[in-house]
């Protein structure tokens, strides 16, 4: 809370491979097709700072975890 208050946004990108929306999303970026998950974060970033302006490249902060 106080880093919002301090003026921070906070997004979170649902990428390929993780279980949020169910098997099909989940296999959609695991094994061989993992590169889709790192796409998927790659393109939030792209929106954040692009077409959105929330942002810039250089304020960007990206975390990430996998099984």
């Amino acid at each position: 809370a106080a880093l919002l208050s301090a003026g921070f946004l906070v997004a979170v990108a649902h990428v390929r491979g993780g279980g949020h929306f169910g098997p099909a999303w989940h296999e959609a970026g695991k094994g061989l097709l993992k590169q889709a998950g790192i796409q998927d974060l790659v393109a939030c970033a792209s929106v954040l700072t692009g077409s959105f302006g929330l942002t810039s490249p250089s304020k960007l902060c990206l975390t990430a975890e996998s099984a």
